[in-house]
């Protein structure tokens, strides 16, 4: 902007320079012509040139304010053409003191007029054509072939104005301009020469190709680092001054001035090198409405911002905030637009200590591609805190290290639900805390798995199970699974008193240790052909035992001891009854049967006596230490014996009262003294035809003596 403001403001200077050149020509001309005449008529045309400066615009006029001259080499691009009161006072006095000089001016003059130059490499051009060459160096101090260079080679004093050659450019030229402060005014005359050694004059740079652009530059500027050169872009111009005298500005060009007040381009402007530098302006600046194109990096500096429209704000490079620089989107709390990333989001970097943490005050939601392509979300190996509830959509899983990795799950003090099936790895237990656990539905544990209660042996916790425990299956080949419990068993009625029961299966049950039945209580075997058998130990039956019906009570071959006083064996109301010791049948051995209290045969009450059948011998015996005699005591009813009775050596048979004693139809023999060993207290019947032997003599008692009441057999001797 501020070379287009430039090339305005010269534009202007260059029209006003054309006007000011045209006026001094033709007061020089005049001058010239009338050899002298009439000094009043020159000095009034003079006047009039000085009254024109005088009401130029303020930008053109001389540093001091006034025109004391026609232009100044200060305020005129064009001064370098145009000539001060002092010049044309010595024109004029050359023109009457040497007419050959002062027409030799004229024509070098003429060669000045504004804008109106002869183009060519020939004497006399007014603008050189420059060659089509990369590098184009001009030393306009010589006149030799350092210099500008005619057609046929020759050296010839170059011009004040360079232009593009008649032919057009093959390529960009670069030209420099050397040793301008001692460049020739005329043929071998040096501007240096000229008013005291002190001139400043202007170059013009014309460039008409359509193409390729010709770089300006003095030796100075191409000493710069980087080299430093004006260009004229195709079909455009430039002026550059130059001065003698001044010892800070020698041998160098003065292009057009880069500070102006303001500045309008109405086409648009291009800078095709060097800086644009508003740092010193407090003003703003506003680009236009179209696209605006930033082809180098922009640097905002100190703690100024960047503000953009309302409309979509497009970065098409890598950005890169600075350190402890925050990125906010929305300039009010609550109030900011969406931000959408379409690329990855780093937050930190991957080297040591370098990680940064990533925080959202509101909801975050991630999408799936709009293809369907799934994407996953992945955190750091630290620690993640979900502070707020976590729901999993619908057929989606929570996969820990894809079931491998020794990471665990910890959940919080609240209620933790498992709404689909739950799996546990093979390799990998289930640990639940110290509160009650539930299991709600139907559990199964794995074919070969165990089940259980308490980590250490002896010290696990009661097991309660409120429904029906079924132990091993009931198909086919299943069903024989063992119940090992090592420890008591205990089982209770419900608590509304409904009783329990205890089943098991067809198999045999082996109960290891003692069983007590409890007060009251029965052991009862279905009907059928169950047998019951004990241990080799002690077995008391500590109530009444019934063999039912026609069962039989078989003991061992031991010693059966009865210890109950009395013992009773019965059934029902005129059932007989049998006690066998041993088995029966032909050639049966029964054992010794011992009974250490008092046998009782039969009941006391009416209708209860019964019989004592004994088949085989009966013997009693005196208690081993002989104290006490056993006595041997029958009812009150018949004693039938049905074999010989034998009465022990020195025991006595005694009739008690006023029994009888009546023997059978055999002989009866009597060993000793009636008188010593036989008492006969009371009658002694021999039935009639019976005889009584005494003393192998025989008594027959047929007859009777009338001796008292008694009756008397006849002794045959008698």
């Amino acid at each position: 902007m501020l070379i287009l403001t430039s090339v305005l403001v010269y534009m202007y200077r260059v029209i006003d320079a054309l006007h000011m050149e045209q006026q001094a020509m033709r007061h020089q001309l005049s001058r010239i012509s009338s050899n002298g005449a009439s000094a009043d008529a020159g000095e009034l045309h003079d006047r009039k040139i000085a009254e024109h400066a005088e009401h130029r615009p303020d930008f053109l006029k001389s540093a001091g304010g006034h025109a004391d001259s026609v232009h100044t080499a200060a305020e005129d691009p064009e001064a370098g053409m145009h000539f001060s009161a002092d010049q044309i006072s010595a024109s004029r006095r050359l023109a009457s003191e040497d007419p050959s000089a002062a027409e030799a001016n004229a024509e070098a003059n003429a060669r000045r007029l504004g804008a109106m130059y002869t183009v060519g490499k020939v004497e006399g051009s007014g603008c050189y054509e420059i060659a089509d060459s990369a590098v184009v160096n001009i030393d306009v101090s010589k006149t030799d072939t350092s210099a500008c260079t005619k057609v046929n080679g020759q050296g010839i004093r170059c011009p004040d104005c360079y232009i593009s050659p008649n032919g057009g450019l093959s390529q960009d030229v670069q030209l420099t301009i050397q040793e301008c402060s001692s460049s020739q005014w005329v043929q071998n005359v040096q501007r240096s020469q000229i008013n005291g050694g002190t001139a400043v004059w202007v170059y013009t740079f014309i460039n008409l190709d359509p193409t390729y652009t010709i770089k300006v530059r003095d030796p100075t500027m191409a000493g710069l680092s980087p080299p430093s050169v004006y260009q004229v872009p195709p079909g455009e111009h430039v002026q550059a001054y130059c001065a003698s005298g001044f010892t800070s500005f020698s041998n160098r060009l003065a292009f057009p001035s880069m500070t102006i007040p303001t500045l309008t381009v109405d086409a648009g402007f291009t800078v095709t090198s060097g800086n644009v530098d508003l740092s010193s302006s407090a003003g703003t600046f506003k680009s236009s409405t179209g696209v605006n194109t930033l082809n180098g990096n922009v640097v905002i500096a100190g703690t100024n911002t960047l503000t953009t429209g309302t409309g979509v704000t497009t970065i098409n490079g890598d950005t890169t905030l600075a350190d402890m620089v925050s990125l906010t989107v929305g300039a009010s709390d609550g109030a900011g637009g969406d931000t959408v990333f379409k690329g990855d989001v780093t937050v930190g970097q991957s080297v040591s200590a370098m990680s940064k943490p990533f925080v959202v005050h509101g909801a975050i939601t991630q999408n799936d591609d709009a293809d369907g392509t799934a994407k996953a979300f992945t955190s750091a190996t630290g620690t993640v805190s979900l502070l707020g509830e976590l729901t999993v959509a619908t057929g989606k899983s929570i996969s820990m290290g894809g079931g491998l990795g020794a990471g665990t799950f910890t959940s919080g003090t609240g209620t933790v639900s498992f709404n689909g099936d739950t799996t546990i790895n093979v390799l990998n237990t289930f640990t639940t805390g110290q509160a009650a656990v539930t299991l709600r539905g139907d559990t199964t544990i794995s074919d070969t798995k165990t089940f259980k209660v308490g980590a250490t042996a002896g010290q696990g916790g009661d097991a309660t199970f409120n429904g029906e425990v079924t132990i091993g299956a009931s198909s086919s080949g299943n069903g024989k699974k063992t119940l090992i419990l090592n420890g008591g068993f205990t089982q209770n009625d419900d608590a509304d008193g409904t009783t329990s029961t205890f089943e098991t299966g067809t198999g045999a049950i082996s109960l290891n240790g003692d069983v007590s039945i409890a007060t009251n209580k029965n052991l009862a075997m279905a009907s059928g052909t169950g047998t019951f058998s004990t241990g080799s130990g002690a077995v008391n039956l500590g109530g009444d035992t019934t063999v039912v019906g026609t069962k039989q009570f078989t003991t061992g071959t031991g010693v059966v001891t009865i210890k109950g006083a009395p013992v009773n064996f019965e059934m029902g109301a005129n059932t007989a009854v049998n006690f066998g010791v041993a088995s029966t049948g032909n050639g049966a051995s029964g054992g010794l049967v011992s009974f250490f209290g008092n046998v009782h045969i039969g009941g006391s009450d009416q209708f209860e006596s019964t019989q004592l059948t004994l088949r085989g011998d009966f013997t009693q015996l005196d208690d081993a230490d002989a104290s006490d005699k056993n006595n041997f005591v029958t009812a009150t009813g018949g004693v039938s014996l049905q074999a010989d009775i034998a009465v022990a050596s020195g025991k006595n048979l005694l009739l008690q009262g006023a029994s009888d004693f009546t023997t059978g139809t055999g002989v009866i023999t009597i060993n000793s003294d009636t008188t010593s060993g036989i008492n006969l207290n009371g009658h002694t019947t021999v039935l009639n035809g019976k005889t009584f032997t005494y003393q192998n003599q025989a008594m027959t008692c047929d007859s009777a003596e009338n001796e008292a009441t008694a009756i008397y057999c006849t002794h045959p001797t008698r």
